[in-house]
């Protein structure tokens, strides 16, 4: 009997098992750092999340019966510090599991297995989006940068010379983008009567858990919708 476990790693961890090549069980949990870089701790409050992700999934691996680990491999990040806590968990993790069979796959590659892809209607619905959302924003912004003139006027009494000056209109300029941005985000765009979002790899995921194993995930279920599609991937590609 096969039992392999497909791992999501993160301070956010979605798992997943599958028996035999069906699901069995799935779920996510969640352990956060004590502080972060700028602890006094760092980097060991980084290595003790690490090692409380690694002893969770040993125990949730037991409890399961997994011998056989699938896990999706890292991507590279925008934060250097988001990244440095998932290497310490992977670390961690791979150390733990390191007496059973562990493989990666690349998100690229368990997505294509499944076929997982924006669509052109996909990507048509998301210009249409972010060009409505633009529109909203440069309307804020004209609003706020008016309402808020005479903040500016009074700052600009302030400053000594151009120079300043020039400092003191970027800096509100910045800030009324800032808060532009901010409300036109929460702004509802629909389409025909109907409200409608951006679509992204993470709802093309939990799309199609949904769909193929008649589950209701939400958005925010995204860590376990990516850990039952890794492991089906590796279930289909193992036994290709």
């Amino acid at each position: 009997m096969s039992v392999i476990m497909a791992l999501d790693l993160s301070t956010s961890t979605g798992w997943a098992v599958f028996n035999d090549g069906r699901l069995k069980n799935y779920g996510t949990f969640e352990f956060k750092a004590e502080g972060d870089y700028k602890s006094p701790h760092y980097p060991l409050n980084y290595l003790d999340t690490a090692q409380k992700i690694s002893q969770e999934i040993e125990r949730l691996a037991r409890e399961n019966g997994a011998h056989e680990f699938v896990i999706e491999q890292l991507n590279l990040g925008r934060s250097v510090h988001h990244q440095k806590i998932l290497e310490w968990i992977h670390c961690c993790v791979i150390n733990r599991l390191k007496s059973a069979k562990v493989q990666y796959l690349s998100t690229g590659e368990w997505r294509k297995i499944l076929g997982l892809k924006l669509s052109s209607e996909h990507r048509s619905l998301n210009k249409h989006i972010n060009a409505e959302r633009a529109k909203v924003r440069k309307k804020i912004e004209k609003e706020l940068s008016q309402a808020w003139k005479q903040e500016l006027s009074d700052s600009l009494r302030s400053a000594n010379n151009k120079r300043e000056a020039n400092s003191i209109t970027k800096k509100f300029e910045k800030k009324v983008k800032s808060a532009a941005a901010r409300q036109a985000g929460s702004v509802k765009i629909k389409i025909d009567g109907q409200v409608v979002g951006l679509v992204n790899e993470k709802n093309l995921s939990v799309n199609y858990v949904n769909q193929n194993y008649n589950m209701n995930l939400l958005k925010k279920d995204n860590d376990i919708a990516d850990a039952i599609c890794l492991g089906e991937a590796y279930v289909r590609k193992t036994n290709a």
